[in-house]
């Protein structure tokens, strides 16, 4: 057989393993806070931002470097004074607020974390069932708390205020006890596993999950008070898992379970992976190892939980990579088995007329004979070739994505260091004067990036017409006009241009450019220079012009920021960069709790006043 046979054989035997094995888990190089007294575990919890959380019980760690530290303790306290064991944690997409729900005492507590300091508050818990477990999570789109009791297998949505009863939305009817983890995927739907059964002694461990799924329309109607029960799809049933306790959801519709002895994943054709772990194991023998804790990171698309081999060990935070679907990846070992057991029994592929074509090549070298025999290409062949090909695809989109991220931001800064160039030469032509930011003139708006006649209005959003060749830093910029549009634009999201074929990503510094005809600021040495804002990565959400409307926001571009003020988008990688007035660029996070909650996927927020000045005399 030749090399390449042999080569083709090992590679399919490998795949045809690694296609029902575990993903490689990674340490992420930092260990769980052990549980408090009174409770059983330490759960986990991730924002969009990257941001991941844990509970111990009493305290609420944020990860950090390579250690969790601390953000607030007292969680019992505010949770009434009874011992709190945590059965679940959920955190607000923009990392705002975090919750905590306990099962064993029926308590929900919210800790707010906009703030400087965190403020926890104990929300009310009537109907809610002690001594099961909860399962809770907060909606990416609206920050709505979800809430299952798996006592009683019901579904609820918490009050916003805190005060009011929780509201039911639907009832499983399951066998209670076990399980109660909930998740939401990105995008805005909802996963809840309900166990319909558990086996009897020595695999008492194993239970029977069906998954329900709730479907962003779903969402909204909650969001407007017009969901019904019932409303729940079957996505996936009689998937047998050790255990229901800890769940995450990613992008793709994946769903992940955790036990003691193995993370698994449902995909979307409702069959189960074991993504890490061996479910071999007896899970109520793994008392203090295995693993604890499970939130999806979607900022590095990985899962994270921690992980002890054995008692008494510390509990590693824990990266494991979303399994492939199995459909793929066992295809193409299936291909490649075929090709190199065929390879190995004759080289080339029957093919009718066999006797023919071997009287054809009488008189014919053996060598030459061997090249004919190899030369053909079968369909097989060919869809070995192209399940290769799409396998490292999906391994490699992650990182090609991350780079192109990474690519996008770097263009971006190099463009605001452009317009830091061009606004110097400027202020030194206009003796030091900055330019207003509007002008109200006779047949139309003067913006500082170009003018607007009346007559454009009428066009309708994405047609209107602007003449740049009268912005102001246009005769700096006129050989560069692509420094006036961020790479990241636009968004995945819903987007709406204002202008046909013209585009203004950054927004300046609304206090240092006068914003009517009564005058401008002068160009002011600002007193901290290093943290004064002059432009940065801009948008807003629009709701009221079309085709944008209330029930369908969309991004547009905007053109300047303000403190307080929803205008700054976080496009790189969470992050907005941002031109200073010493001319330096720099990524800056947003402020906790700022996300437009309208679009909050499209990262639309405002700076933390600490980290961003406006003022000219250097405050807020």
């Amino acid at each position: 057989m030749r090399a390449t046979h042999w080569m083709a054989m090992a590679v399919g035997v490998w795949l045809a393993v690694s296609s029902g094995a575990t993903a490689e888990a990674q340490s992420l190089g930092g260990n769980l806070p052990n549980p408090a007294a009174g409770s059983y575990s330490t759960v986990l919890a991730a924002d969009l931002l990257g941001g991941i959380y844990a509970c111990d019980g009493n305290s609420l760690y944020k990860y950090s470097g390579s250690t969790f530290a601390l953000l607030y303790k007292g969680i019992v306290a505010a949770g009434g004074g009874v011992a709190f064991d945590p059965s679940a944690l959920a955190v607000s997409a923009d990392g705002s607020a975090a919750y905590v729900a306990s099962g064993y005492s029926g308590k929900v507590v919210r800790i707010d974390l906009a703030g400087a300091t965190p403020v926890a508050t104990g929300l009310s818990n009537a109907g809610l069932t002690s001594g099961s477990n909860f399962g809770i999570a907060v909606d990416p789109i609206y920050g709505r708390v979800f809430l299952t009791d798996s006592w009683t297998q019901a579904l609820y949505v918490l009050d916003p205020a805190g005060t009011a009863s929780p509201k039911l939305l639907d009832s499983f009817g399951g066998t209670g006890w076990a399980g109660g983890g909930i998740a939401f995927t990105p995008s805005g739907e909802l996963f809840v596993p309900v166990p319909t059964a558990y086996s009897a002694w020595p695999k008492d461990d194993e239970f029977t999950v069906d998954l329900y799924r709730f479907s962003r329309s779903w969402l909204d109607s909650v969001a407007a008070g017009t969901a019904s029960t019932g409303d729940g799809q079957l996505y996936a049933t009689g998937v047998v898992v050790s255990g229901s306790g800890s769940v995450a959801a990613d992008p793709k519709g994946h769903i992940y379970l955790t036990g003691a002895d193995a993370i698994y994943g449902i995909n979307t054709a409702g069959s189960l992976m074991i993504v890490a772990g061996d479910p071999a194991l007896n899970a109520w023998n793994m008392w203090g190892c295995g693993f604890m804790g499970l939130a999806y990171d979607a900022k590095e698309d990985r899962l994270v939980t921690g992980y002890a081999a054995s008692a008494g060990d510390a509990f590693g935070l824990t990266g494991v990579a979303p399994a492939p679907e199995p459909a793929t990846a066992g295809l193409v070992a299936l291909g490649l088995v075929v090709l190199a057991a065929r390879r190995r029994q004759g080289g080339a592929p029957l093919r009718r007329g066999k006797a023919r074509r071997r009287k054809r090549s009488e008189g014919v070298p053996v060598e030459k004979r061997r090249q004919k025999a190899g030369g053909g290409v079968t369909l097989i062949e060919l869809l070995v070739v192209m399940g290769i090909v799409g396998m490292l695809i999906a391994l490699l989109m992650p990182a090609v994505i991350g780079a192109l991220d990474l690519a996008n931001q770097t263009a971006c800064a190099s463009n605001l260091r452009q317009l830091g160039h061009a606004m110097q030469l400027y202020l030194k032509d206009h003796d030091g004067e900055f330019f207003r930011l509007l002008t109200q003139e006779a047949d139309g708006r003067l913006w500082y990036f170009g003018f607007e006649a009346s007559s454009s209005l009428a066009l309708g959003e994405g047609n209107r017409i602007l003449d740049r060749t009268r912005g102001k830093l246009y005769p700096y910029l006129q050989a560069s006009e692509a420094v006036e549009v961020c790479p990241a634009v636009p968004f995945s999201g819903p987007y709406k241009p204002k202008y046909r074929g013209a585009n203004w990503t950054y927004g300046i510094n609304y206090n240092l450019s006068g914003h009517d005809s009564s005058g401008n600021y002068g160009w002011i040495r600002p007193a901290d220079a290093t943290r004064t804002a002059i432009f940065a990565d801009a948008a807003q959400v629009n709701t009221i012009q079309a085709p944008a409307s209330p029930s369908h926001p969309m991004v547009e571009d905007w053109y300047y920021i303000q403190p307080g003020a929803r205008f700054v988008q976080f496009r790189h990688l969470g992050r907005a960069n941002v031109l200073f007035a010493d001319w330096h660029v720099e990524a800056v996070g947003p402020a906790a709790g700022s996300f437009d909650p309208r679009l909050p996927e499209a990262r639309i927020g405002y700076f933390d006043p600490a980290e961003v000045l406006f003022a000219p005399g250097g405050s807020p």
